[in-house]
């Protein structure tokens, strides 16, 4: 199984940043000696402990990582790449990796570097802003598909410095702070609050009290949220977003858009749920055709037999066919010599030896007796035969009658079974389509019919690719691309005399007041 990208992003609260006691200007780790516009220790995972994206990275893997990482160092990029990324994005240099005092926190020194960003990214801090942090790598799951294996998870980056974190997908550092952590001494310019301090701030029953500048930050960072799941196309992950947007309302007693995400809840429930019911008759369908086929695959299996069983009753009826040939030849030859018998006795006694001619008559009246009574039990046999293949003839066109039948059976199965799989092929193809459709962007989506209207030639593989696009802008660009590229220069035009005016034919009279549509986006 290849391995998986794994982002996970956090949102650091500023009480929980910690400013080193570092000049601002330089930094020694192990002798060497850095400079820096300022460092802070920041908090960047929660070991051991499923996040709101329902992983797990357990101990086992940050040990391996912070033991690997512990004389070497990652930057920190601004927003994720979607390549490999851009130096010029870079502001800040990210080492010695380790855990907080009672173990629950992994935490990472941030060296900020000295140019626009890194200034940004301080004057933020220095202001009691939150920083947006989101962690890159890429590993596989154990077998609970939820703890990340730690002998292979590869990571990229500590931490990316982003604007918006995305509450409803990635867990915060900030979200359901466990008793450990809150009774863990938070440190504020070098001097360290007592727990009470931190106890009268969370409200001493676990649901943290905000001030009115935070809470007017948390409901406009929820407003932001909000306005971007309910644009999610894919139903499932628009219900496990808002369903996650949910819990940030347990530790705090802000309640605005609370209301707003319950109902996204319920409404992409709805969605969902006749989302799968159409997915469930596709599923009928399917299983309609698989037993379709096998029905045919049975009734192809007792025509076969069925013409095995013909063909050892045809064989049985050759050699009866023979059997009575040669006793209709036994007959003839029978018939032959009787007359050849009467024959030979008119023809060698005298009439003057009666006596003789008597005896003889009398001996060869037995003899022909005998022959007759012979003759008419090889008569009687001969019928038999012919009763015999006469019935064999008969079971042979009923097989033949049987055998038609089951073609006439097998072959109406297969077609069912074809219009079947047409059917389920044609049910799951509108599906991708709808599912498709309910994706596309409605700019794109108006900019891609401008396009069908001017009568341009777009193929199937074509719309797709247009349609895909996030926004209208991109959809243009990929489009002028694609016809340019489909039209190569091979050979330089030729230049023509601009004295003379140039021919005009199957041209079309328009009036001055006639309406020009151009797709939009199109100067």
């Amino acid at each position: 199984m290849a391995k998986q990208k794994l982002i996970e992003k956090i949102l650091v609260p500023s009480s929980r940043i910690v400013k080193l006691d570092i000049p601002l200007t330089e930094a020694t780790v192990e002798g060497t000696q850095y400079k820096a516009l300022a460092v802070y220790r920041f908090p960047f995972t929660r070991p051991g402990q499923k996040n709101l994206n329902g992983r797990i990275y357990p101990y086992k893997l940050w040990d391996r990582i912070f033991q690997l990482f512990r004389t070497k160092s990652t930057v920190s990029l601004c927003n994720h790449p979607e390549d490999d990324g851009d130096p010029a994005r870079i502001w800040a240099v990210l080492r010695n990796p380790g855990y907080s005092e009672d173990r629950t926190l992994g935490m990472v020194d941030c060296y900020i570097l000295d140019n626009e960003l890194g200034r940004t990214a301080n004057g933020m801090l220095l202001a009691g802003g939150d920083l947006g942090l989101s962690s890159s790598g890429i590993g596989d799951f154990e077998a609970d598909g939820v703890t990340v294996e730690a002998d292979t998870y590869e990571l990229e980056r500590f931490f990316d410095w982003v604007l918006n974190p995305s509450y409803s997908v990635f867990g915060t550092l900030d979200d359901k702070i466990s008793e450990a952590v809150m009774a863990d001494p938070v440190k504020d310019n070098g001097n360290e609050n007592d727990l009470g301090k931190v106890q009268e701030k969370t409200g001493g029953a676990g649901v943290k009290t905000l001030s009115l500048r935070e809470k007017r930050e948390f409901e406009a960072s929820l407003k932001r949220i909000y306005e971007d799941v309910k644009g999610i196309k894919p139903v499932h992950e628009r219900l496990n977003r808002a369903k996650e947007a949910l819990t940030f309302y347990e530790d705090t007693d802000v309640e605005a858009y609370k209301g707003e995400f319950a109902e996204l809840v319920k409404e992409a429930e709805k969605e969902f749920e006749a989302t799968m019911a159409k997915g469930e008759q596709a599923d009928a369908v399917k299983k309609e055709a698989e037993e379709t086929s096998k029905k045919a695959d049975e009734a192809k299996k007792e025509a076969e037999q069925l013409k095995k069983e013909n063909e050892t009753l045809k064989k049985e009826n050759e050699t009866l066919k023979k059997q009575a040939e040669e006793s209709q030849k036994l007959k003839d030859e029978s018939s032959g010599l009787l007359a050849s018998m009467a024959e030979s006795i008119r023809r060698n006694i005298p009439y003057d030896k009666y006596e003789e001619l008597r005896q003889y008559a009398v001996k060869a009246t037995r003899l022909y007796s005998e022959m007759k009574n012979d003759r008419n039990l090889l008569q009687i046999k001969i019928q038999e035969m012919e009763t015999t293949a006469k019935a064999l003839e008969e079971a042979q066109m009923v097989q033949y009658q049987k055998d038609a039948a089951a073609k006439a059976h097998v072959e109406e199965l297969r077609q069912k079974n074809a219009e079947a799989k047409a059917l389920a092929e044609k049910n799951l193809k509108e599906a991708k389509e709808a599912e498709f459709m309910r994706n596309v962007n409605p700019d794109v989506l108006e900019y891609y019919n401008d396009l069908i209207r001017m009568g341009e030639k777009i193929n199937d593989q074509l719309r797709v690719q247009i349609l895909s696009k996030r926004t209208e802008e991109e959809a243009q660009l990929f489009y002028l691309k694609a016809k340019r590229n489909t039209k190569p220069i091979t050979e330089a035009a030729p230049i023509r005399d601009l004295s003379t005016p140039l021919p005009v034919t199957n041209y079309r009279q328009v009036a001055p007041d006639t309406p020009i549509n151009l797709p939009k986006g199109f100067i």
